[in-house]
């Protein structure tokens, strides 16, 4: 129909008709909201209304999106002073006027096209390059959209195509149009260039004891020992107290039967499917494949890529069409194809191409790792206790290793580190809570005072006492040769 537009839309007259029938609609049509139509009605364009629901909406749609694009909420009362309000009835309302034009000239989107477009698109298309449903409900949900939505905007966006396309598609682009895009696409450029490094430089030698030592003993403050204290902390959370042992197989089996179900993992299938235009067709795909023709060689005599066919591995929740799903998980074996589907948006033959059976692990394989779970939620329950008797052993003036040996906790000692919290090594301990606010606390403090304890953001608390104070002092070459041999070596670079 398309084609047989486009010829008949080819001459100066048809397009000045139809140009003349859509500015009729955007003036006769729109005019109908002055004349007091029904009052869920906004506008009339032709026989096509737009009710109020439907524009508010749209409207509250693309202030939504703006708000996106700009990462702030995006009011009404900017729409209007900006002209973005007008900006989108005028949209909203030219598009009903194509639209209407586009149905009074008879064109029409069957089904079968919808279903084809939605999955070429490839913003629904995973990481396997095939139709991913789980992505297509995940963006139309982020837009405000549900299938039904947007099914009925995507006929009308292409109902709309066909009639611009049948006016404007034959023209060529200009050629100065054409020539620049070519050139910004497709011009290369060939640069040479040289790197100048250290590398470059060659060897630059080992300097003379003497100099090195004249070269030290200039620059000998950089080198100086920053101060150092070492501190002892007992950290209290559900890791350190919890005791997998404790928990026992009853209990742990328990907890297992409970979320048995987050333990499993549903059968999975690939399939392919080829749309066709009705039971006829479909039969006689169905023919063709019983002779020997391959799936795929099927399907690209029907104009439909290896692509456009795989839905993609997938449970059969994971399927938008529940027909399709039925039909794809009755088939028994891989390699089995169905008859013709009757499905949402059309009739397809189907193709098992992979299946991926159901697991379920076992409870021996999940009890270790269950007994440390169900152990770390009992000494979260314990924390706060724990905590009492800490206080009170400190009360009674015990130290902290004692109360580490009373209470069973694991008492750290972190030796010698500076202010920046870098042990002698120059690295930090990984994985300690807010081991920052420890060494500044620690650094405040001295010798002998006591700490008030650090809470670990609601997970448990740390304890900590200095233990030994380090001054900053002079070192001498013989302790730091190799920082004061690659400041050399840096000096030396950067001169050259």
């Amino acid at each position: 129909m398309l084609d047989v537009l486009r010829r008949g839309a080819s001459t100066w007259i048809s397009k000045l008709l139809l140009g003349l029938l859509i500015v009729s609609f955007g003036v006769w049509g729109i005019a109908d909201v002055f004349r007091g139509f029904g009052s869920n009605t906004a506008y009339r364009v032709g026989s096509r209304e737009i009710g109020v629901i439907e524009l508010d909406q749209d409207y509250q749609r693309e202030l939504q999106q703006v708000s996106r694009r700009i990462g702030r909420p995006f009011n009404k009362d900017e729409a209007l002073k900006t002209g973005l309000s007008q900006q989108i009835l005028s949209r909203i309302v030219t598009e009903a006027t194509i639209g209407e034009a586009a149905r009074l000239q008879g064109l029409g989107v069957s089904d079968q096209t919808i279903r084809e477009e939605i999955f070429r698109d490839p913003n629904f298309k995973g990481p396997n390059g095939a139709f991913d449903s789980n992505r297509f409900v995940d963006l139309l949900r982020s837009n405000g959209w549900n299938e039904d939505m947007y099914v009925m905007r995507r006929r009308a966006d292409l109902l709309r195509s066909q009639l611009l396309d049948g006016l404007s598609g034959g023209q060529p682009a200009p050629k100065v149009l054409a020539e620049a895009i070519d050139t910004y696409r497709n011009e290369t450029r060939a640069v040479k260039y040289a790197i100048l490094g250290a590398a470059s430089l060659g060897d630059l030698g080992t300097p003379s004891d003497a100099d090195l030592q004249a070269f030290f003993t200039e620059r000998a403050r950089a080198f100086r020992a920053p101060e150092t204290r070492t501190i002892a902390a007992l950290i209290l959370d559900p890791a350190s107290i919890a005791r997998a042992e404790d928990v026992t197989d009853d209990d742990a089996k328990a907890d297992y039967e409970s979320r048995k179900a987050s333990y499993a993992t549903p059968e999975k299938r690939r399939v392919l499917q080829i749309s066709v235009a009705d039971e006829a067709a479909g039969q006689a795909l169905i023919d063709e494949l019983k002779q020997g023709e391959s799936f795929e060689a099927a399907a690209e005599k029907r104009g439909q890529k290896p692509a456009d066919i795989d839905l993609g591995l997938m449970p059969k929740t994971g399927f938008v069409d529940p027909k399709v799903a039925d039909a794809a998980f009755a088939l028994p074996a891989v390699g089995d194809v169905s008859g013709v589907v009757e499905g949402k948006f059309g009739r397809v033959v189907l193709k098992l191409a992979e299946k991926v059976d159901a697991t379920a692990k076992s409870f021996a394989e999940v009890a270790p790792e269950l007994k440390k779970e169900i152990a770390a939620k009992r000494a979260e329950g314990d924390i706060l206790s724990r905590h009492d008797q800490v206080e009170d052993a400190l009360a009674g003036g015990a130290k902290l290793d004692e109360i580490a040996k009373r209470l069973s906790l694991k008492l750290t000692t972190f030796d010698r580190v500076d202010k920046q919290g870098r042990l002698a090594d120059g690295t930090k301990p990984a994985g300690v809570a807010k081991y920052d606010d420890m060494i500044k606390g620690a650094f405040e403090s001295d010798v002998g005072v006591e700490n008030d304890p650090i809470d670990l953001g609601g997970k448990g608390f740390m304890w900590y006492a200095v233990t030994a104070i380090d001054p900053a002092h002079d070192q001498t070459l013989d302790q730091v040769r190799d920082r004061v041999l690659a400041a050399w070596k840096a000096e030396e670079t950067s001169k050259r």
